[in-house]
């Protein structure tokens, strides 16, 4: 398998901090034992009064998100998976996805103790999610809601790997809607990343509001691409995080969650 060096940060949004707040957003690597895959995904819990348990709604997305898919890969040749997950992108696989989450935080909710009304209360626990697979033959995306996942390459634009939601406001789809299912977007498409370095990018949406021109963010991931080239993977692993800190105190305020593919 070619190479893959995965590494992320998440940290606490500067507005967070000020209000006493937890951290919203949440983040899973798994990596298949024999190197045949890698399984990414951030969460963003949405943090408002309405969804008070919604870090914990983001961390069940991105542990539920991994299972299903890594229980799809690991029993199938490469690409038997790669024409599998093509057929079950549709219909079959979004609504497993929202039907385990919703399972999970029913667990956790009756685990805890707390209230169970009726129509359960899924919004309680409201939150984005964003998982990507990447295998020697091919890569996969699944997102719903906000959040940015880009391809970046020497000498080559921004490439978003699955189109970008934009909703008014504040506003965003989520795995607490009812028939959330509908919302969600996957893509597969063969290896995309077949030649030269290349830099797989995923941030909450935290990262992309820190920027007041729309070129910012796309620049932003072109700059990180180059430091990795030019001083290592160490030094975007020792730098990464004191970046999201500074991004959120200087721009959105919000939670930021990064995760990066180097190959």
């Amino acid at each position: 398998m070619n190479k893959w060096h995965i590494l992320g940060k998440t940290v606490t949004g500067a507005s967070h901090l000020l209000q006493g707040k937890p951290r919203q957003d949440a983040f899973q690597f798994f990596s298949d034992p024999f190197s045949r895959y890698h399984i990414l995904s951030i969460a963003d819990g949405h943090g408002s009064e309405k969804c008070p348990h919604s870090d914990e709604g983001a961390q069940i997305a991105v542990e539920t998100a991994t299972t299903l898919l890594s229980d799809i890969i690991r029993v199938y040749p490469m690409q038997e998976s790669f024409s599998l997950l093509g057929t079950l992108k549709e219909i079959w696989l979004p609504k497993q996805l929202e039907a385990q989450w919703k399972e999970n935080v029913q667990t956790l909710h009756t685990l805890k103790e707390r209230e169970v009304t009726d129509p359960f209360p899924y919004l309680l626990y409201g939150t984005t999610l964003a998982t990507l697979v990447i295998a020697d033959d091919f890569i996969f995306i699944l997102q719903i809601g906000d959040g940015d996942v880009v391809l970046v390459g020497e000498n080559k634009p921004v490439k978003w790997l699955i189109e970008p939601e934009y909703l008014d406001g504040n506003r965003t789809h989520s795995l607490c809607m009812e028939q959330s299912w509908q919302h969600i977007r996957a893509a597969v498409f063969p290896d995309i990343a077949d030649s030269g370095e290349v830099m797989i990018l995923m941030a909450t949406d935290g990262y992309a509001n820190c920027f007041t021109e729309q070129t910012g963010f796309p620049k932003a991931c072109t700059d990180i691409f180059a430091l990795w080239r030019k001083n290592g993977i160490e030094f975007i692993q020792d730098n990464l995080e004191n970046w999201l800190i500074d991004s959120s105190i200087n721009g959105s305020g919000d939670d930021i969650t990064m995760v990066l593919a180097l190959r």
